[in-house]
């Protein structure tokens, strides 16, 4: 059976002690299970290791000698490339799942560029305890790459995650994320291309947009809304606490955004991390930026967004093996909670 987490210090309506429902995610189609009393399961929430930066943490400010050579940085004008005196540092991943052209053994779809954001200077685990400035640079950081890879014709697509924690796939602590640019289109952007633009032909309108317009309409599964973002739980969550940011402007391209937009983009994911936090006692996640391949103008419908996925139970065996999953805690009840969380 999947893994599924206990949530001991949250007081769950009466109704989700007995209500099974079966949903199915309107763009990939995958089913969700919700099993609510699989969130009473013996599970010790509180318990768990909080990760720590090692002593000889190699992505630590003065420890530049440790990694390859940077392909871009933040860092004070009276500073040295490969030296200290950054805030921001993306480097070449040392072991890499993807190489650059040169590199290459045989197959053509292996071409691409694999790299490490790191994320600041200081030896920090937590991106909630970076400073929002911080934050910003982060995501500027993101930005300034990807423009540089959309330039690049052998590259098609590229994806930026997080992993934060061991049971999110992390194997350092320090505070960091990763950059993989593919000379193919991953599955499951080419899918909410194609859905989207087969929803565009047949209705003439914009899927996102109407999907958020439905959501602000319903309202339960609302996290946060600024005039910039929108901040939802999906009707068909896989992952207790899952959150997906949209833009309410209809951009398709993340390396097009302003700076403006994305200060509000760095403010509105480090508030949202910080409700799942204070929610679910500091949990293992990933986050994954969605936007459109790099050659693609015409995008209708399309937009990129970030998504959230909390690691409260290990994807087994059901998961792996039929396509579905096992959820026990219902979007409109996680929203709710992190809408009511407390945050500074």
């Amino acid at each position: 059976m999947p893994n599924s987490p206990s949530f001991p210090n949250i007081s769950l309506p009466e109704f989700e002690s007995s209500n099974f429902e079966v949903r199915y995610d309107s763009i990939h189609r995958w089913p969700v299970i919700y099993a609510p009393p699989r969130a009473h399961r013996p599970f010790d929430f509180n318990n768990r290791n909080s990760s720590k930066c090692g002593e000889n943490d190699p992505f630590a400010e003065g420890r530049e000698e440790s990694t390859p050579h940077e392909t871009l940085a933040f860092r004070s004008s009276d500073s040295e490339p490969n030296g200290p005196g950054w805030q921001v540092r993306i480097i070449p991943n040392k072991y890499p799942a993807i190489v650059p052209a040169s590199d290459m053994a045989s197959n053509l779809d292996t071409n691409g560029v694999h790299e490490v954001i790191i994320e600041c200077p200081q030896s920090e685990s937590h991106f909630t305890r970076l400073k929002l400035s911080q934050i910003k640079l982060v995501f500027q950081s993101y930005r300034n790459r990807l423009r540089e890879l959309a330039k690049d014709k052998q590259i098609s697509h590229a994806t930026i995650f997080k992993n934060h924690g061991p049971a999110a796939g992390a194997s350092l602590a320090h505070s960091h994320s990763q950059l993989m640019a593919t000379a193919f289109i991953p599955p499951a952007i080419q899918q909410e291309l194609s859905f989207t633009a087969e929803h565009f032909k047949k209705t003439n309108r914009d899927y996102f947009g109407e999907h958020l317009l439905t959501e602000q309409t319903f309202r339960k599964r609302i996290v946060a809304q600024t005039d910039d973002f929108l901040v939802i739980c999906p009707q068909a969550s896989r992952f207790s606490f899952e959150m997906h940011i949209y833009p309410r402007s209809k951009e398709a391209h993340f390396y097009q955004t302003k700076d403006k937009t994305l200060g509000a983009m760095a403010k509105v994911m480090l508030q949202s991390l910080k409700r799942l936090e204070k929610v679910a006692a500091d949990p293992d996640f990933n986050f994954v930026l969605h936007t459109a391949p790099f050659a693609n103008k015409q995008t209708p419908g399309f937009r990129w967004h970030w998504e959230i996925y909390p690691r409260l139970s290990g994807i087994a065996g059901w998961e792996l093996g039929a396509g579905s999953y096992v959820n026990p805690l219902f979007p409109e009840t996680a929203a709710k909670l992190l809408r009511n969380a407390e945050i500074d």
